[in-house]
C-alpha cells in the first residue's frame, strides 16, 4: 500500500529504516510493519547510537500506534534485555518470544538479538527460533518466526 523510512545511525552512518503500511488480502485489515537494524558492539559510540536507535523505535512505534492500526516491529536490535526494557514498557508492545512489562520489566528467559514485537492488541503464538545447522550456514543470525493474531477492528469488523 505505502512505504516510508526514517533514519537511524548504524555504526557511523545514517541508514534508512523501513516502514510499510500493508493490507491483509483476506480481511482487508491494514497494519504497519517496521524493520530496523541498530548499531552493534561495545564501543561507546556504537552503544550510544544503538540506544538512540531504540529511542527512535519507541517514538516511531508510538506515532504509528496512534493511528489505531496494529504495528509490528522486527529487526536486529543488537541487544537483549536492554532492548526489551527500553522499548516495550514505553510503547506497551509485546514480544513474540514472551516476557512481561506488567508492573516493571521482566524480559523472557531466552532472547536473541533479532526481535519480533507487536502493538498491545497483538497475541503471538508458535514462536520459533531456527537454530539448525542449515540456518547457521545461511546467516550469522537465526531465523525467527511467530504467528500473530490480531482481533477484528471494531470500527470495521475486519
Amino acid at each position: 500500500m505505502e512505504g516510508t523510512s526514517f533514519p537511524v545511525t548504524f555504526m557511523s552512518r545514517a541508514r534508512p529504516q523501513t516502514v510499510l503500511k500493508l493490507r491483509d488480502k483476506a480481511t482487508g485489515r491494514e497494519f504497519y510493519v517496521v524493520n530496523m537494524h541498530v548499531s552493534a558492539g561495545h564501543d561507546p559510540r556504537n552503544t550510544a547510537t544503538r540506544i538512540a536507535g531504540h529511542n527512535t523505535a519507541v517514538a516511531k512505534a508510538n506515532e504509528l500506534m496512534a493511528t489505531g492500526l496494529p504495528v509490528f516491529m522486527t529487526g536486529d536490535m543488537n541487544d537483549r534485555a536492554a532492548f526489551f526494557c527500553r522499548v516495550l514498557p514505553p510503547t506497551g508492545m509485546v514480544a513474540a518470544v514472551g516476557g512481561s512489562t506488567s508492573g516493571g520489566c521482566a524480559p523472557p528467559a531466552r532472547m536473541p538479538v533479532d526481535w519480533v514485537v507487536g502493538s498491545p492488541q497483538v497475541a503471538f503464538r508458535d514462536y520459533w527460533l531456527d537454530e539448525s545447522a542449515t540456518a547457521r550456514r545461511i546467516s550469522d543470525h537465526f531465523f525467527v518466526s511467530a504467528t500473530a493474531d490480531v482481533p477484528a477492528d471494531p470500527a470495521t469488523q475486519q
